[in-house]
């Protein structure tokens, strides 16, 4: 497995598991502000991926 592949699952496994959190989160004003925060991460997250796999002809 290239590094690539290696990168690739581990934000797969991390985004998820950050998902999976902030859905979790108590609806309390912090665990409001934690999940957003949470959300907010995951978004950028997703764009630098897409962004990567664009630069390198990759799309998936």
């Amino acid at each position: 497995m290239d590094e690539r592949e290696v990168w690739k699952k581990m934000y797969l496994v991390v985004a998820a598991a950050a998902a999976d959190a902030a859905d979790m989160m108590e609806p309390t004003p912090q665990g409001i502000r934690a999940g957003t925060r949470l959300g907010e991460a995951l978004q950028r997250a997703e764009e630098i991926y897409l962004s990567a796999g664009e630069a390198d002809g990759d799309r998936t």
